[in-house]
């Protein structure tokens, strides 16, 4: 069976943002740590088989980062020539004592080491021998290349939901890896650009007697609609003008895991009676904990800012990042 074609694609939007910022800082990588608890461990031949498939439906996972042979331009996700599914999936037998801390500290050591980025941008890792004989598989995601929800959406995918199991089916067609000279790079930026002043000009054509006619019907309600998103753009584009926290000044390469176990019925079941959503009372456990933490400090305040990222994912939507800010 004939390997699937896939063409380049264009890393813009959050995808682009999370690659450059962390390739031009090492503070800002923006590496995604999962933990799974297993009951026991995994039957290697059938996730190793499992992570082959969804290699093959997810491409992200097959795909690598090119730079363009200049510094603006947009970089590529192309499939890997040489991908190699055991680079990625790693397996290894905890020494005999150690703790639920030794697990942890395996998750802050990989999230501090950057990615090989002449592969693809991922790596899973089943640790077991653990207290009880239990399993951690630990995954490893950069930002560039999913967010939060595509990596959920991606675990869902290797999981059985019942003992059983059931028929996937024959394995889906791998993609056919390639590589990208700087003259194919040179192409697909002009015909991006190209398409994208087409675009441009075809949506401005489409609106513009819609737009004049709002203006000549109602002009005074389109200008103040008008000022109120130059204003909201103003506010989102302009960086805070002073610490809101005198103590959360700095930042290292360094990290620190910590676990706690919460009951997640008892949480919901109060935010409802409340009139709010589970998310609302993450957030503000969120902004209470780290009011405690200034407090305990000495250094108690009153506000803080905060960036939220906003789902854009539709039902279809897979992998990649589908979020703004």
């Amino acid at each position: 069976m004939a390997d699937e074609k896939l063409d380049p694609i264009r890393l813009s939007g959050w995808d682009f943002a999370t690659w450059r910022a962390a390739s031009e800082d090492p503070i800002m990588r923006s590496t995604m740590i999962g933990l799974i608890i297993m009951d026991g461990p995994p039957n290697w031949e059938r996730l190793v088989d499992r992570y082959e498939r969804a290699s093959r439906m997810v491409p992200v996972l097959r795909q690598k980062v090119v730079e363009g042979p200049v510094p603006w331009a947009n970089p590529r996700l192309i499939i890997d020539p040489d991908f190699d599914l055991s680079f990625h999936l790693r397996r290894f037998r905890m020494a005999e004592g150690s703790t639920w801390e030794d697990v942890l500290d395996e998750c802050r050591r990989q999230s501090m080491t950057d990615f090989d980025r002449n592969r693809p941008l991922w790596r899973v890792t089943v640790l077991e021998g653990l207290p009880g004989g239990l399993s951690a598989l630990i995954t490893k995601l950069h930002h560039a290349v999913a967010d939060g929800q595509g990596a959920i959406q991606l675990g869902a995918a290797l999981v059985d939901l019942s003992e059983e199991g059931f028929d996937l089916g024959p394995m889906p067609r791998a993609p056919q890896g390639e590589h990208l000279s700087s003259l194919s790079f040179a192409e697909l930026m002009v015909r991006d650009n190209v398409d994208w002043v087409l675009r441009n000009l075809r949506t401005a054509a489409s609106t513009s007697v819609p737009t004049a006619l709002r203006f000549l019907q109602q002009p005074s309600e389109a200008v103040h609609e008008l000022l109120n998103l130059g204003d909201s753009l103003a506010r989102f584009m302009r960086p805070p003008a002073s610490q809101l926290s005198p103590i959360m000044t700095g930042r290292s390469i360094n990290y620190h895991y910590g676990a706690f176990q919460l009951p997640f019925d008892q949480i919901r079941t109060a935010a409802k009676a409340q009139g709010h959503t589970v998310n609302d009372a993450y957030l503000a456990a969120v902004a209470e904990a780290l009011g405690e933490y200034h407090r305990r400090q000495g250094h108690p305040v009153e506000q803080l800012n905060m960036n939220m990222p906003i789902s854009l994912r539709k039902s279809d939507d897979f992998g990649q990042n589908a979020v703004t800010i």
